[in-house]
């Protein structure tokens, strides 16, 4: 989607990454798919907006290729968990982040919120930016 504001333009968008049962690592269509978000995102004018669950753990490859090119707001603001009680397995895979928000280092951020809402087993994600 893109959103206009003050004479800019944002491309906003929202990624449900590829899921495999039990593991968040690496794959070789993992990766793909990260060089492939990023090649898309770089061929963009608008300042941008991702988000969403990316189905991935923070130390891999993927999220760094991403990583490289938009800066990572859960990591920046230093974020513990993206999920909640109503996802029973969190314990027993140490998943506790599956959601990202990641932005093109134009935007300027005001502020960054994993909100405590409980509407899924995902938590929220809220930014403020201009």
């Amino acid at each position: 989607m893109i959103l206009e504001h003050k004479n800019q333009r944002y491309a906003v968008g929202n990624i449900h990454g590829l899921w495999l049962s039990g593991t968040k690592d690496d794959t070789p269509k993992r990766i793909e798919q990260a060089r492939a978000l990023i090649d898309f995102v770089g061929k963009r004018s608008e300042k941008t907006i991702l988000c969403g669950d990316f189905n991935l753990a923070p130390d891999t490859k993927s999220i760094a290729i991403i990583g490289a090119h938009l800066r990572d707001l859960i990591k920046e603001y230093k974020v513990s968990t993206t999920r909640n009680r109503n996802y029973a397995d969190m314990g027993k895979y140490k998943d506790y982040i599956a959601d990202y928000m990641f932005v093109s280092r134009d935007v300027n951020v005001k502020n960054f919120w994993v909100l405590p809402n409980e509407v899924s087993d995902h938590l929220p994600l809220l930014l403020e930016f201009s």
